[in-house]
């Protein structure tokens, strides 16, 4: 290749190219470069309407390659300034009692039921649709609140609720670009938690020897104690110094065992005798079967007060 020396620097008067190979058109134009001998290895051009660098890696316009990939580009500017992207959250509901509580089988239960919808990024509740069951069952639709009166049995009750909503909006990322991905659709929502109301019979123990369910739900030692249902109760009774005669009424079906917390909670189990049933009143009056267990000390009793401890199941 021909070459010249120039003894002083060159001063550009206008706004072209010193070289107009650098600049072209298009593809055609930059393939032409090489078609027509005009492109030498390491050759860098700018293609205009792509907007484009191209450098040539080889002899053929099979070696050109973009001196700068877009997706290069645009990964420095996201690593710049990363895009935090939507995120949608779930509506929620909730179901509140006014006297949530466990209570004695046969109390008379009054309950105003409220329902909190919590909207988040959903659409807007449809009240009509809102429906409240107990243990499964429809008690109140197209209201938010509902007043409940029954007589509670032995049992768990279980408040639940549903409700429909609208579908929610699109929410942009961090780049003010729309995201739908996630979007809140239209839908039926269930309460989050359910809500209880408990029913229990109670336990009575004490010292003198009933003689009728009246009698044992109102033992002048009697203390009673809950017994929710399925579940296992766990209690200290106090027996006074002197006393001689303990007795245990249990509802039937329920099995008992009994300890000495004195000394290491000793099973005392076989000192109690089961000596018959008895129907106790519930707080409605109504008659449940319950297992009397006495236990009789020999000579004077104890001579101080002594702890017995009972598990029923």
């Amino acid at each position: 290749m021909a070459k010249f020396n120039l003894p002083f620097g060159i001063h550009i008067a206008g706004s072209d190219p010193i070289d107009d190979r650098v600049i072209v058109a298009d593809q055609a134009a930059r393939e032409a470069l090489v078609t027509d001998g005009l492109a030498h290895e390491g050759m860098v051009v700018y293609q205009a309407d792509s907007k484009q660098y191209f450098a040539l890696k080889g002899s053929t316009n099979a070696d050109w390659g973009q001196l700068i990939p877009d997706n290069i580009v645009a990964d420095i500017e996201e690593l710049k300034n990363p895009t935090i992207g939507a995120t949608y959250q779930e509506p929620e509901l909730f179901i509140s009692l006014t006297n949530s509580a466990s209570v004695e089988k046969g109390s008379r239960i009054t309950e105003t039921l409220i329902l909190a919808f919590i909207q988040n990024d959903a659409g807007v509740e449809e009240v009509s649709s809102a429906e409240i069951f107990r243990n499964g069952q429809s008690i109140s639709t197209g209201s938010m609140t509902a007043v409940e009166g029954y007589i509670i049995g032995d049992e768990v009750v279980e408040y639940t609720a549903q409700i429909n909503h609208a579908q929610g909006p699109i929410k942009q990322n961090s780049k003010g670009e729309e995201e739908p991905e996630g979007q809140i659709q239209a839908g039926t929502i269930s309460s989050s938690f359910p809500t209880y109301i408990s029913g229990y019979q109670r336990l009575f123990y004490g010292t003198g020897k009933p003689q009728s369910g009246p009698q044992v739900r109102s033992f002048s030692d009697a203390n009673p104690v809950q017994l929710l249902a399925g579940n296992e109760s766990v209690f200290q009774f106090n027996l006074p110094k002197g006393e001689k005669q303990l007795y245990i009424a249990v509802p039937t079906g329920r099995s008992v065992k009994m300890a000495f917390a004195e000394v290491s909670d000793l099973d005392v189990s076989a000192s109690f005798s089961l000596i018959g049933q008895i129907d106790v009143p519930d707080a409605n009056d109504d008659r449940d079967f319950y297992d009397l267990y006495q236990s009789e000390l020999a000579g004077q009793g104890y001579t101080t007060d002594m702890i017995y401890q009972f598990e029923v199941q």
